[in-house]
């Protein structure tokens, strides 16, 4: 008998162990797989915020290039409409990025994306993605280096030119409706209501501008300039009535593509039940049947809606097969008649946008390119209620973009689960104008809080 109990004591300690013992390795294994996943999300999203800003980098240079052969050929100094000292500060500018830009490509050669797969190393994800972040902020330091070095230029050169000049007067009257829209929707929503007085009038100006037939480029500008300076200030107003300050909290943007569907109103509930904010991205082809759906939300600013092109065609496509005027003009037309608002964002469907796309987006719809850098693969075959879970649970940091789809009933499902553990940790659930402060810049690509590409 006593053999007896002692060999029960033992099985009891042995059992014990071996509980302490699974209980530690998946108390390693969670920690361990969340720095892997975050590998592979930080390379994917940097590499693809490198190759991207890279098309910009190059496309800007050949324009500016064209610039100085322009100001040259006119004698634009010689006749005193351009000091001399802003030609030569563009011109050094623009060898000083081009030496740098052919060191980066040299060096970004080694970084093939391929390497973003999930057969490699974390360490040497994490490595890669990294050397792609820094890569792209030097391309992104470049960008803001030859627009002010070019800007004189410009503004010197196109005001007399109708064919510029008439561009950036289409680029104003593009931007305008979302201003208004936000001017409108932002009504007893901010933490200075006095702050409007400054949008209001950037509006009128604009406004009076645009019905001028004499306006010159560089009031279009000017006016431009205004407008985003008058709006960001209202953001931010805003952001301090909310609470919000994603400089210091922790932040993350949720965001859902492919609806509207059946399951988006239930989607749309849970948000509002946990006081958090987020982007729908909506088909256009599903709006006109389910306007209902997305109509639904009492303030825009806290679950706008945005485009995701009218059949889910890729961005590169789309403008390969000149089909603009029905994937993006029309979905943006959809719903705005839908909903009243205004849809100053759009999300590449698979993530694909490309120079001409982006482009296109900003000078003609006045819209921004929404992207992510957390990906919850609710779409993958064999997604279920915790894998999204923990697919979100293991990539996200403040400042992120996430992807989702109110389309699928296990995301529907695991959302209140996801919202709790997110809150559990700190998080708070933002819109994109939200998380960057700002207010959206027509063709400039949002990854995340960090990575901002700018036209």
């Amino acid at each position: 008998m006593a053999g007896m109990k002692r060999r029960g004591r033992i099985a009891v300690v042995v059992a014990a162990l071996v509980v302490v013992a699974m209980v530690g390795c998946l108390a390693g294994v969670r920690p361990a797989y969340r720095y892997y996943r975050q590998a592979i999300a930080q390379c994917i999203q940097w590499g693809n915020s490198y190759m991207l800003d890279e098309q910009h980098l190059a496309t800007l240079q050949q324009g500016d290039d064209a610039l100085l052969a322009q100001a040259k050929s006119s004698n634009a100094v010689a006749q005193g409409r351009l000091d001399g000292k802003f030609y030569s500060r563009a011109e050094a500018a623009s060898k000083a990025v081009r030496a740098e830009r052919d060191i980066d490509t040299t060096a970004a050669k080694t970084l093939p994306q391929a390497d973003c797969a999930a057969h490699q190393l974390p360490t040497t994800l994490r490595g890669t993605g990294q050397r792609f972040e820094a890569l792209t902020r030097r391309s992104g330091e470049a960008v803001a280096r030859l627009d002010a070095a070019f800007r004189p230029l410009e503004l010197a050169l196109f005001d007399g030119d109708p064919v510029r000049t008439a561009q950036q007067h289409d680029q104003l009257a593009a931007l305008l409706p979302g201003i208004r829209c936000f001017d409108g929707e932002s009504a007893g929503l901010l933490a200075d209501e006095g702050l409007r007085h400054a949008l209001d009038g950037a509006i009128t100006r604009s406004e009076a501008d645009l019905g001028d037939a004499h306006a010159t480029y560089g009031r279009y500008v000017g006016d431009q300039d205004a407008l985003y300076k008058a709006a960001d200030a209202m953001v931010a107003s805003r952001n301090r009535r909310e609470g919000i300050d994603c400089g210091h909290q922790r932040c993350v943007a949720l965001t859902f593509d492919d609806g509207p569907a059946s399951t988006t109103p239930g989607i749309a509930k849970l948000l509002r039940t946990n006081h958090a904010h987020a982007t729908f991205f909506a088909i256009g082809q599903k709006v006109g049947g389910n306007g209902s759906v997305i109509a639904s939300s009492p303030h825009r600013l806290d679950m706008p809606v945005g485009s995701h092109t009218w059949s889910h065609e890729d961005l590169p496509k789309i403008m390969k097969n000149h089909d603009e005027p029905q994937q993006l003009d029309a979905t943006a037309q959809a719903i705005q008649t839908t909903t009243g608002h205004v849809a100053n964002e759009v999300r590449p469907p698979h993530g694909a946008v490309d120079e001409a796309s982006r482009t296109y987006i900003g000078q003609h719809l006045g819209s921004s390119v929404v992207e992510y850098g957390v990906d919850a693969y609710d779409w993958a075959n064999g997604a279920t209620d915790s894998s999204v879970r923990h697919e979100v649970e293991a990539q996200v940091r403040p400042g992120d973009i996430v992807l989702m789809h109110d389309v699928y009933r296990h995301t529907l499902d695991d959302l209140p689960d996801i919202l709790a553990h997110l809150h559990g940790q700190g998080y708070r659930f933002v819109t994109v104008p939200e998380l960057t402060g700002e207010y959206p810049r027509a063709g400039t690509v949002y990854y995340g809080r960090d990575d901002i590409l700018r036209m």
